[in-house]
C-alpha cells in the first residue's frame, strides 16, 4: 500500500486571526494540485485555480492534533485519492521575485500613508512588489502655510523614506540635517515652533513657488519624485488649490469671464532620489518637532 508522509505546523496567515495547520514538507502526494483546464460544476473553464493539497491535508489533520496539550503527534489519513495534475512540492513555495504579497499580473496593491507609520509601510511593501503593482496615496490632509511656504508633511514623509534619507533618530526630517536656519528665525522672534531644516527649506521654498505658478501638487510632486513605484495624493487638495488659484488669476485680471482649466493628474511617482537632492520626510502635524 502506499505511503505518503506530511510534515506540519502551525501558520499564522496574513490579516486572518487565527493559526491553522500547513504544510512544512510533503512527500509521496503533491503538494499541489493544478486544476486549470478543468470544468468547474458549471462547466465553465478553470483559468488560475491551484489547489493547495498538502495544506489542506495538513489542516484537517490539525483539527485532530491540537493545537495545545493534546499529545497527539501523527494521525493517520486513510483512502485519500487525487485525480488532478500535480505540481512538484519545490512549487509551494512562492517565487522570491515575487515577493510576500500575491497579486496578480494586472492587479494593484493601494496602501493608504500617513505620517511616519505609513510611510514605513510604504517602504516595506515597496520592497516585496513591483513597481507597477504598488500604489501609495499620500494624505494631504495635514498640508498648510508656514513662514510663507507650503508644507506637505506626509508627502514629504514618503519623499525621504523611500529614498531613503530619512533620519532614523527623530523620526522625521532629513538625516544629517542642520539648523541654521531655524536658530535664525528664533533670534529675529519669528515662529520656529515647526522645525524646517536647511537641506530640508529647498523642497519647500520650490515647492510653493511652483504652486503660485499655477501647478498643481500633483504635478509638483511627479516632478520632484524620479522613477519607481506610483505615489497619488487627495485630488482634493489640488481641486482647492486649483480654485483658489483661478480665483485670483480673475482677480488679478479684473474679469470672471475667463475659463481656467485646472486639471491634474492624480498618479506621480517615487523611488530613491540622489542623495544630493532635496528631499523630505516629517511626520504629522500632531508630531513633536522640537
Amino acid at each position: 500500500m502506499p505511503l505518503a508522509v506530511i510534515i506540519t505546523d502551525s501558520f499564522g496567515r496574513a490579516w486572518r486571526r487565527g493559526t491553522a495547520g500547513v504544510a512544512i514538507g510533503a512527500a509521496g502526494l503533491p503538494a499541489l494540485l493544478d486544476l486549470r483546464g478543468n470544468p468547474d460544476l458549471f462547466g465553465r473553464t478553470l483559468q488560475v485555480s491551484i489547489t493547495g493539497f498538502a495544506d489542506e491535508i495538513a489542516a484537517a489533520a490539525s483539527l485532530v492534533m491540537g493545537q495545545g496539550d493534546e499529545a497527539q503527534p501523527v494521525v493517520l489519513v486513510r483512502g485519500l485519492t487525487w485525480q488532478r495534475r500535480p505540481i512538484r512540492p519545490p512549487s509551494l513555495v512562492r517565487p522570491a521575485s515575487r515577493g510576500h504579497v500575491s497579486v496578480s499580473r494586472s492587479g494593484l496593491v493601494v496602501a493608504l500613508s500617513g505620517g511616519v507609520g505609513g510611510a514605513k509601510l510604504a517602504l516595506g511593501l515597496s520592497r516585496v512588489l513591483p513597481p507597477d503593482e504598488l500604489l501609495i496615496v499620500a494624505n494631504t490632509g495635514d498640508d498648510f502655510e508656514h513662514l510663507g511656504l507650503s508644507i506637505s508633511p506626509d508627502i514629504d514623509t514618503l519623499t525621504y523614506v523611500l529614498a531613503g534619507l530619512d533620519n532614523p533618530v527623530t523620526g522625521w526630517g532629513r538625516r544629517d540635517e542642520t539648523w541654521s536656519f531655524m536658530e535664525t528665525i528664533g533670534a529675529l522672534g519669528g515662529a520656529d515652533w515647526f522645525r524646517l531644516g536647511d537641506r530640508d527649506l529647498a523642497l519647500h521654498v520650490e515647492r510653493t513657488r511652483r504652486l503660485k505658478a499655477g501647478e498643481t501638487l500633483s504635478q509638483i510632486t511627479d516632478a520632484t519624485f524620479a522613477g519607481g513605484s506610483a505615489i497619488a495624493t487627495a485630488r482634493a487638495a489640488d481641486e482647492r488649490r486649483s480654485r483658489a488659484h483661478a480665483r485670483a488669476l480673475r482677480r488679478a485680471a479684473g474679469s470672471t469671464s475667463r475659463t481656467i482649466s485646472c486639471a491634474s493628474s492624480a498618479v506621480r511617482s517615487c523611488a530613491s532620489w540622489p542623495s544630493t537632492a532635496p528631499t523630505r520626510r516629517a511626520p504629522s502635524l500632531t508630531s513633536s518637532r522640537h
